[in-house]
């Protein structure tokens, strides 16, 4: 009996087909070629090419298509265009290319994993045409729907707010409690479950609640809220449904479901820059994360001050804390009243 693996094509082959595919021919210009066609200098395109993340390549090697040479061009465009200065495309370039790896690396393990479901899909060159060109298109115009989307839902969100430098906003910090202890006893793919159920129920209920999540750190979530008490009824809600995710799931999640939550709140204004948020209110909460004791949320004393007098919470305010950066930091626990 014939070995199927005989006529299988070499992985090379494969990879080398896949890549012509995806970019849409095959590497024809060096660094320099490649610069000197889009019309920009050698060390602009390296910094950019560096920017995204690639790796550099020798001056002679020829890794650069077509594609590469119209990108890099319609780049340089948004600065001849007075759209943009060189350092701005820099920062801007880093900023998608961290994004779109990220991306780019789930979808690249998803792929080998339907491939290994499906060898067939490599039996040849045809066979691989053939599902590049269902399943690109389909990518292509899910991602650009969503990032159409998401920019017109934050230019109606900023032009609602006058987009200001540092807007008055709740920044918040999420994160599983005991995560370390944790990722001792669950095998690779238990874990990365628990992840993904943790970071499905803060997308949706910040989400729920007009905020924005910033990031994602291991175990962490960083998000806004521009409402301080749908802030409050955020955070209240992301431990009930947490706690209740076994119910829920019909016993699809293990018994003891996601690990108990610590949230810190702080209110105050918060730059922000390239989709990230910085300044201080973003570091109190962050302090306040970590002292808060799992299962409870911490608040400032500004978001404490913005929420008293509504009967829908009980704050109970804390003895001064000192920690890294504040002597003095003025703390509360929040809980529903009740």
């Amino acid at each position: 009996m014939a070995d199927p693996t005989e006529d299988a094509p070499e992985p090379a082959a494969v990879l080398g087909a896949l890549q012509e595919l995806l970019l849409g021919g095959p590497p024809r210009h060096t660094r320099r070629q490649a610069a000197d066609q889009a019309g920009v200098p050698v060390a602009e395109a390296d910094r950019l090419w560096n920017a995204l993340g690639f790796a550099s390549v020798a001056e002679e090697q020829v890794a650069f298509t077509d594609s590469d040479v119209t990108a890099l061009a319609d780049a340089f465009g948004l600065v001849e265009a007075g759209l943009i200065d060189r350092g701005a495309l820099r920062t801007v370039t880093r900023v998608v290319g961290q994004t779109m790896s990220r991306l780019a690396e789930w979808q690249a393990r998803q792929l080998l994993e339907l491939l290994t479901r499906n060898p067939g899909m490599l039996a040849g060159p045809a066979e691989l045409a053939d599902f590049v060109a269902r399943i690109q298109p389909v990518l292509e115009q899910v991602q650009l729907h969503v990032w159409r989307r998401q920019l017109a839902d934050s230019a109606q969100r900023l032009l609602g707010t006058a987009g200001g430098p540092g807007d008055v906003v709740v920044a918040g910090f999420a994160d599983l409690a005991g995560y370390t202890g944790l990722s001792r006893e669950l095998d690779v793919d238990e874990l990365a479950g628990v992840l993904e159920e943790f970071e499905t129920l803060a997308f949706d209920l910040v989400a729920e609640h007009h905020g924005q999540v910033i990031k994602t750190i291991g175990d962490e979530v960083l998000f806004t809220v521009p409402d301080p008490a749908a802030a409050a009824e955020l955070a209240l809600r992301l431990h009930e449904r947490s706690e209740s995710l076994p119910e829920q799931s019909g016993g699809a999640q293990p018994a003891e479901g996601l690990p108990a939550l610590r949230i810190g709140l702080a209110l105050g204004p918060v730059p922000a820059r390239y989709g990230d948020v910085y300044g201080p209110v973003v570091n109190i909460a962050s302090r306040l994360t970590g002292l808060a004791r799992p299962g409870t949320v911490l608040i400032d004393q500004q978001l404490a001050e913005a929420l008293a007098g509504d009967e829908r919470w009980s704050i109970r305010r804390l003895r001064p804390i000192a920690v890294r950066g504040y002597h003095h930091l003025l703390a509360s626990r929040l809980r529903r009243a009740g």
